[in-house]
């Protein structure tokens, strides 16, 4: 059982490993494929591709496709862009043939200027780690303000501190079965709220464990921030409170008969 567990972590390990080489080196590719087409260096952008550049027939036919990349890019943000990665993800398939059961990585850059924001999309060959689809998305934002944002972020902060306070009233007070209420407290923060960075909202019943809350960065698109209502922490303080009113009631009452 040991040798297997020690066997599944190094496969594990080793895969994140790969995963992230072929990211920063796939998104490296992106970077420098998308900068070339957008200056008009058809010639280097090409190089990126994952092709046989002796196929002079592949070759022709990305020269010719290639200018519709740019005319979308230069007409969209110019060629005065700022390029960050977004995001990567790989997808695996149960299957018993190897080949379909992994799906190809996929890259997300995002790509901006002083007022607009759109996301790159590439999928990588992880054997070499150059670019076998590129395209833009067909969407072009305005870059949102965040005071939504920071305003959702205090608020998800507020709520880890009320969980905080409310596990350590649990440690002081004299409740029975201390451990059941502090995991209450960790566990029913529900429902939870999405706000992002577009001022898009949700309201889902998922639940936001330990501190409440749940925060996310990775481009524009994808910044948001989740907190749960802390029904747990509110409900305990409740009870915490009510318990401390009830001993200061029979202390009173205990001093007056003895008086």
């Amino acid at each position: 059982m040991n040798k297997f567990l020690s066997f599944l972590t190094l496969i594990i390990f080793a895969t994140g490993c790969s995963f992230l080489t072929s990211t920063s080196e796939g998104y490296e590719n992106v970077e420098s494929q998308v900068n070339a087409i957008a200056i008009g260096d058809f010639d280097k952008a090409i190089t990126y591709f994952d092709i046989d550049l002796s196929d002079t027939t592949q070759v022709n036919h990305l020269k010719s496709e290639i200018p519709k990349i740019q005319k979308v890019i230069t007409e969209n943000f110019g060629t005065e862009f700022d390029l960050s990665f977004s995001k990567s993800d790989k997808s695996y398939k149960f299957s018993t043939n190897e080949e379909a059961s992994v799906e190809p990585l996929k890259i997300k850059v995002q790509i901006k200027d002083d007022k607009h924001f759109g996301i790159i999309e590439a999928t990588i060959n992880e054997q070499n780690n150059k670019v076998q689809y590129i395209n833009l998305l067909n969407y072009k934002e305005k870059i949102p303000s965040y005071l939504l944002i920071y305003i959702a972020a205090v608020i998800a902060l507020c709520v880890a501190m009320l969980n905080v306070i409310a596990i350590n009233r649990i440690r002081k007070s004299s409740l029975k079965k201390k451990w059941l209420k502090m995991l209450g407290v960790i566990i029913f923060n529900v429902p939870a709220i999405t706000i992002t960075a577009l001022g898009h909202f949700s309201l889902n019943l998922s639940f936001q464990v330990l501190f409440g809350i749940g925060f996310s960065a990775t481009g524009i698109d994808e910044t948001l921030v989740t907190f749960g209502i802390p029904i747990g922490s509110i409900v305990t303080l409740i009870k915490v409170k009510k318990r401390e009113q009830n001993r200061i009631t029979d202390d009173k009452l205990k001093t007056e008969v003895e008086s």
